[in-house]
């Protein structure tokens, strides 16, 4: 028994100091579904939609925006990721995102290899949009990925309560197998 000991110990404490990853806030922000359930267009939407679960837009007459209203629940912060790139730049294209109105990315050449932005701001209360505003006069943009979660989520109250509580019966066992010898 004394030989398990130690790996019990070690296995215990792997499976119980891992960080409790929250999930992300967006729906469908992979376009796993192929469409563009819960999200809303706006603006100039003549050659937007989904194809190969990835958001396309582009090229318009007028610019366009690709948004959803999230439940934040509060002030944050939050961490926004998402990946994008474009087949080609002209003059005037411009690729934006907001979130809470607060603009975290304004570009004008997103490039042609998907790039993955990661920012972290505040929410801006019990709901925060978040918007992506974009123009493309001759090619596409590439939207894919999106998250948004709380920033710095740290590990359930039940983890650490769960690791003394096995590492105290672990001792107990093996107090009791060095009496009954």
């Amino acid at each position: 028994m004394k030989s398990m000991m130690a790996p019990m110990l070690v296995a215990a404490l792997l499976a119980c100091t891992g960080v409790a990853h929250a999930a992300s806030l967006v729906v469908n922000g992979d376009f796993a579904t192929d469409d563009l359930t819960g999200w809303t267009l706006s603006g100039d939407q003549t050659a937007t939609g989904v194809t190969g679960q990835v958001f396309f837009a582009g090229p318009f007459l007028a610019p366009g925006e690709l948004s959803q209203s999230l439940a934040t629940g509060g002030t944050g912060p939050f961490t926004i990721s998402f990946d994008l790139y474009e087949t080609g730049d002209a003059p005037g294209d411009f690729f934006r995102a907001s979130f809470g109105g607060q603009q975290v990315l304004g570009i004008q050449h997103v490039g042609l290899q998907p790039t993955r932005y990661t920012f972290t701001v505040d929410g801006t209360g019990a709901t925060t949009l978040l918007a992506f505003d974009y123009f493309n006069v001759l090619d596409f943009y590439f939207l894919d990925n999106v998250s948004v979660s709380p920033a710095g989520v740290v590990p359930e109250p039940a983890s650490p309560l769960l690791l003394l509580a096995g590492i105290g019966l672990l001792g107990l066992v093996g107090a009791r197998r060095r009496s009954t010898r």
